[in-house]
């Protein structure tokens, strides 16, 4: 009988102000609904109430055509669409648990929820046509529910965060499980942030002290490390260096890094037109010895020739 039930669905023409006719209901199941009769098992038009009930062949696909329709279709009257709700008969809704991984059985989902109403047998959902990938796992699940009271939106298995989502379901924050409030900071999530980032930035301060002090005298442990002395000294820098600036550090999502010495490129400028100078002096003086070697090596020669003659 259970079976039987779980594959019954209604379709409820009470919020429409004037009761559909038998013909009206049944061009609105083949017509809007789209059903295929090959899948029916039974099709009971209601007397005493504007309801259709509708049973299956297969559970799986009553689960899945109230899915697919609930709160998706209405009816016009007088000049008014009124919302037509498709829900199974046992009051059951389709949960989807989604983001799931292989290591969380279907066994555990059902106990989860379990909390929240009376799940029945949570199933493997695949791919549907017209995809590449039908009729293959996608790793998500589903179960057919009595829900007793509202399900969060996120939910912990094993230290792994899953998303719940069913019909008419009020959306929940994943950090504090109160109704999501969109657009605003969860003031839980920023209060977690905030202790993880006063613990990094006191971390970080003490590294940045470590290496402002050079850890010269003695060694110094910062939990697990021990940072030793330093065996020899850094050679000094050219002067072109500007090494009067104390290491400063600065700050950037939450993280502290020393600054890089900065080169003072007027000096090198400076340094580079004196160099420049000295050459261009060196080469008057060169070029002037040159001539007088010139002139001197003319003389004796005009003097040897003189004296070779007489």
């Amino acid at each position: 009988m259970a079976a039987k039930q779980n594959a019954t669905f209604r379709v409820d023409f009470s919020q429409i102000p004037k009761k559909p006719s038998r013909a009206e209901a049944i061009k609105f199941l083949i017509n809007v609904l789209k059903l295929e009769t090959d899948k029916l098992e039974k099709v009971q038009v209601l007397n005493m109430a504007p309801i259709i009930s509708v049973e299956m062949k297969d559970p799986i696909h009553a689960r899945q055509f109230v899915e697919a329709h609930d709160g998706k279709h209405g009816i016009l009257c007088d000049g008014t669409e009124f919302n037509v709700p498709i829900k199974m008969e046992d009051n059951t809704q389709v949960v989807k648990i989604l983001d799931v991984s292989a290591n969380i059985s279907n066994a555990e989902i059902k106990e989860i929820l379990a909390a929240y109403g009376t799940p029945e047998e949570v199933l493997n959902t695949y791919w549907e046509a017209p995809s590449p990938f039908a009729g293959i796992k996608d790793g998500n699940r589903s179960t057919n529910m009595k829900i007793e009271k509202p399900i969060p939106s996120f939910l912990t298995i094993k230290g792994e965060i899953i998303k719940i989502l069913y019909r008419g379901q009020k959306a929940t924050c994943q950090y504090c499980d109160q109704p999501v409030h969109y657009g605003v900071t969860c003031t839980q999530n920023r209060k977690n942030t905030h202790n993880t980032y006063n613990k990094t930035s006191v971390n970080n301060r003490l590294f940045a002290e470590v290496a402002q002090q050079g850890t010269k005298n003695q060694n110094t442990k910062i939990g697990p490390t021990t940072y030793k002395p330093h065996t020899s000294e850094a050679p000094e820098k050219s002067s072109v260096y500007n090494n009067n600036q104390n290491p400063s550090t600065s700050r950037n999502n939450s993280t502290e890094t020393l600054s890089m010495t900065r080169v003072d490129y007027n000096k090198i400028d400076d340094l580079d037109k004196t160099v420049t100078g000295k050459r261009l002096v060196m080469d008057d003086i060169i070029s002037s010895d040159t001539d007088t070697n010139d002139h001197e090596r003319q003389i004796n020669r005009t003097r040897k020739a003189r004296k070779s003659s007489n």
